[in-house]
């Protein structure tokens, strides 16, 4: 796991493994936002191109929200959360019973322990890689619900208010006369243009997840 300011990360300063490809955004113990993508900084960049409801959030709290701590994490990462999602929550983690649920597990538990950067292509079937899609989501579902995040609306069960200190994304028009206007204050701050990842390859494929 990988964790430091979100300034950080936007203006591309921090590195990692292959395998790190879920991402959370944080102040303090509120959680505002967990999601996964093949190309994560790629897609924390993408959410102030075209301003999602995180990308507005941020900037609606800039430039105090450069200092949220923003995490970058694997499916190993996740697995006490998963395993308890499975086994000690009430339902088995919505499979049927707990035979399912332990083949979920045993599932899980075999792809979190492949490393994406050292795996035969040849090898890793596509089987394979529908099981590491299926165990992504997975972690990525536990990571909204054990947090109850303020901004993820798809499976999110336990969505949280916004903290009274934290305005709300529905300042962001207030604050700012267009979603180009927010992206030049933001670009201004970090010395660096998000805009090229609209027509990057790299862009497109972490748009997929």
């Amino acid at each position: 796991m990988f964790e430091a300011p979100l300034s950080k990360y936007l203006s591309g300063r921090v590195g990692f493994t292959g395998n790190h490809l879920l991402y959370s955004v944080s102040r303090g113990d509120t959680v505002f936002y967990a999601g996964k993508s093949l190309f994560p900084v790629t897609r924390l960049q993408q959410h102030f191109i075209e301003p999602s409801t995180l990308g507005m959030l941020v900037m609606c709290n800039f430039p105090q929200s450069m200092d949220w701590q923003t995490r970058i994490c694997t499916i190993e990462d996740c697995e006490q959360d998963v395993y308890y999602d499975l086994f000690d929550a009430p339902g088995y983690g919505g499979y049927y019973d707990e035979a399912e649920a332990k083949r979920a597990w045993r599932s899980y538990h075999r792809m979190a322990l492949i490393d994406l950067g050292a795996c035969d292509p040849e090898r890793f079937t596509r089987r394979d890689a529908e099981a590491y899609l299926q165990a992504l989501n997975r972690a990525e579902e536990v990571l909204i619900n054990k947090f109850g995040t303020t901004s993820n609306k798809v499976m999110n069960y336990k969505q949280v208010p916004y903290p009274l200190s934290v305005k709300n994304p529905s300042f962001f028009l207030q604050m700012y006369p267009s979603a180009q206007a927010a992206r030049a204050t933001l670009n201004n701050y970090l010395g660096t243009d998000l805009t090229p990842l609209h027509r990057s390859k790299r862009y497109n494929m972490s748009s997929s997840l």
